[in-house]
C-alpha cells in the first residue's frame, strides 16, 4: 500500500501499488484543482490516459491563467519583487500542470456527472464511450462529486467488469445513511474495502460512530491475492494516512 497525491492533506488516497501499475485509464470525477493523485498515477503509469470530469473548472481560464501570471511574473522579476515574482510562478506552474495532464490525448469534460444526460450534465454510460478499454479491469475510477457518488453508484457498477480499483469519498453520511449502507453493499458484491479513512475536515457523528465523510479504495475482487485476510489494525495507518485537514487530530477508526 502506498498514499498517491498530496502527502500533507486532502487529496490523497492510499492504494496497491501494483494495481496502479496494471492501470491503463485513470476516470477521475470531481477533480477541481487538487491534481496531484492523478500527477502521481502518470509518474508511476506513464501513458495512462485521463478522462477529468468536472464542471467547476475550465480549460479557458486556466490558458488565461498562464498568460497572466507570466505577465506578471516577468514584471515583479524585473522590479526586484521577489515575494509577488514567486506567487506568480506558483499559478504558472498550476496552469502548465492542469495543461500536461488534461490536453490530448486526455481530455477534460466541462460537465457535472448525473443520471442523466444534458448540455450541463454527462452520464457514467457516456463515460464509459470516451473511455474505450478494451482489457478488463485496467480502469482506476476516481470520484469526489460532494455527494452525487449516491446517484451514480448502480451505473459504475454496471461497467465493474472494466473497473481494477474505486478511490471515492462518501459524503453526508448521517444524513444519508440508508443510501450509504445500500451503496456499500452494492459495491462489496463485486469489490473489496482495502482501505477506510475518515475525513476530519467534516464533523465526526458520534450517534453513529462513523464520520460524516469517508475515503474509502476498493478492489475488484477478482484481483485480491488469494491469501488475502481481514485486518484488525485501527485507522489512520502511520506513514500512510494524514488528515485532512493538517493541525486537527485525525478521526480514530476501529475496524
Amino acid at each position: 500500500m502506498v498514499r498517491l497525491g498530496n502527502q500533507v492533506a486532502d487529496g490523497g488516497y492510499v492504494v496497491p501499488l501494483w494495481i496502479v501499475e496494471s492501470t491503463d485509464v485513470l476516470l477521475t470525477l470531481g477533480m477541481g484543482r487538487e491534481w496531484t493523485f492523478d500527477e502521481d498515477v502518470v509518474r508511476i503509469r506513464p501513458g495512462v490516459s485521463i478522462v477529468g470530469v468536472d464542471h467547476s473548472v475550465h480549460a479557458a481560464s486556466f490558458r488565461s491563467l498562464l498568460h497572466r501570471s507570466q505577465l506578471k511574473q516577468a514584471v515583479f522579476r524585473f522590479l526586484g519583487h521577489t515575494s509577488k515574482a514567486t506567487k506568480y510562478a506558483a499559478r504558472v506552474d498550476v496552469a502548465r500542470l492542469y495543461q500536461r495532464l488534461f490536453t490530448a490525448p486526455n481530455v477534460h469534460i466541462e460537465k457535472a456527472v448525473a443520471s442523466h444526460s444534458s448540455t450541463s450534465t454527462v452520464t457514467i454510460d457516456e463515460l464509459f464511450t470516451v473511455v474505450r478499454s478494451d482489457r478488463p479491469h485496467r480502469v482506476l475510477f476516481a470520484m469526489d462529486i460532494e455527494g452525487g457518488e449516491y446517484d451514480v453508484v448502480d451505473d459504475i457498477l454496471r461497467y465493474h467488469s472494466a473497473i481494477n480499483m474505486i478511490v471515492t469519498e462518501f459524503h453526508y453520511i448521517g444524513q444519508r445513511l440508508d443510501e450509504f449502507e445500500r451503496s456499500i453493499t452494492k459495491i462489496k458484491r463485486s469489490f473489496d474495502i482495502v482501505h477506510l479513512h475518515g475525513n476530519n475536515c467534516g464533523p465526526y457523528n458520534h450517534e453513529l460512530d462513523i464520520p460524516e465523510v469517508v475515503e474509502i479504495t476498493f478492489v475488484h475482487r477478482s484481483l485480491m491475492p488469494p491469501d488475502s485476510q481481514h485486518s484488525a489494525d485501527q485507522r489512520p495507518l502511520p506513514g500512510l494516512d494524514v488528515p485532512n485537514k493538517p493541525g486537527s487530530p485525525d478521526y480514530v477508526l476501529h475496524i
